[in-house]
């Protein structure tokens, strides 16, 4: 599915879907199942939902949020707000300095923070790791972010923002 020129809000709905729109400020929603979302050159946010999802952004200060299941995400240029929500996430552009990561803020819980979060080294990557527990009646649950390329001593505090779904 394609948007237009202009300012467009597309959604995917169940199923596998590819999600395109190159111009305006776009919300893409790839709803359930593995959806590849791919905007341009506005200002994007770009929410994969369940599923494994690719999520990639061009130009302009977006928003990605992969969801639940193990996603691979792309800001582009900008300055880009990835959400820390998933299972497993790879964040393939992360530029330290300029992109923010989100620390949502749970309904049934309290919000995560920076000192909720294990910051490890694996090879010339970084894993952000954090541990929910027994949400929605649910078992504690490991999380991780990794952000390629980058090294654990460029993170810090102000690499992280306090976002609401």
């Amino acid at each position: 599915m394609s948007g237009g020129k202009g300012n467009d809000t597309l959604s995917g709905g169940a199923g596998n879907d590819r999600l395109k729109d190159t111009q305006g400020n776009n919300i893409l929603y790839g709803d359930a199942g593995d959806d590849e979302l791919r905007a341009g050159h506005g200002d994007d946010k770009l929410d994969g939902d369940s599923g494994n999802d690719i999520l990639i952004s061009g130009a302009g200060d977006d928003r990605l949020n992969g969801g639940t299941g193990d996603d691979l995400l792309q800001g582009g240029s900008g300055v880009d707000r990835f959400y820390l929500s998933s299972d497993r996430d790879i964040i393939q552009d992360f530029q330290d300095g300029r992109d923010l990561l989100g620390l949502l803020t749970t309904i049934d819980g309290p919000p995560l923070s920076f000192s909720d979060l294990d910051i490890v080294q694996v090879g010339q990557n970084l894993e952000i790791r954090w541990k929910l527990e027994g949400l929605n009646d649910v078992g504690s649950q490991t999380h991780v972010i990794i952000l390629e390329g980058i090294q654990a001593s460029q993170i810090t505090v102000d690499d992280f923002v306090q976002i609401t779904p």
